[in-house]
């Protein structure tokens, strides 16, 4: 024997609404993956040598939450969690440059874990492509920059356009 539940919103013991149906089997779940955010270059940045350089965007695709402001997202009140972070990068670097490391700062702070170094030698005027991603435990108010190092003799260009560097991130869950 079958049998059939009519209902068009489902909730939680607390009264929160995780899906409702429109009454033509068409679902509007709760708000997963939120906050969610995606910022891009569209001009391109001279990064100092021998110092770490803070990587701004100035053009945000989505941000659900107002949650990425100042070239950095910030963890809203209510949202603490697991989050995922995708930074991609092209440059083009001055001839004598060995060394260059990206970096997700947490809090202001780099962690080694949320880093990436890159050594090579390369001619002047070369582009290259980078890429990071991370997963990170964050509380509400904690934030989240990238930063870039480098040796070269002169700046290093981080350049800007639609989908040429940008920095993502959304929460993956609690």
């Amino acid at each position: 024997m079958a049998g059939i539940i009519k209902v068009n919103q489902y909730q939680d013991f607390n009264g929160n609404t995780l899906f409702t149906s429109d009454g033509s089997g068409n679902l509007t779940t709760q708000k997963i993956n939120h906050p969610a955010f995606r910022a891009r270059k569209t001009s391109n940045q001279n990064a100092a040598t021998g110092t770490n350089v803070k990587i701004t965007f100035d053009t945000e695709d989505y941000d659900t939450n107002n949650a990425f402001t100042d070239s950095k997202f910030t963890v809203p009140a209510g949202f603490a969690g697991k989050y995922f972070f995708v930074f991609f990068a092209r440059i083009r670097n001055a001839a004598d440059i060995t060394s260059q490391e990206w970096a997700f700062y947490k809090n202001g702070s780099k962690e080694d874990r949320l880093s990436t170094q890159h050594n090579y030698t390369s001619g002047d005027s070369q582009y290259q492509a980078y890429g990071f991603s991370t997963t990170l435990d964050l509380s509400a108010s904690d934030y989240i920059e990238v930063y870039v190092n480098h040796n070269a003799s002169g700046a290093l260009e981080v350049n800007g356009g639609t989908g040429i560097t940008i920095f993502q991130g959304y929460r993956i869950g609690s």
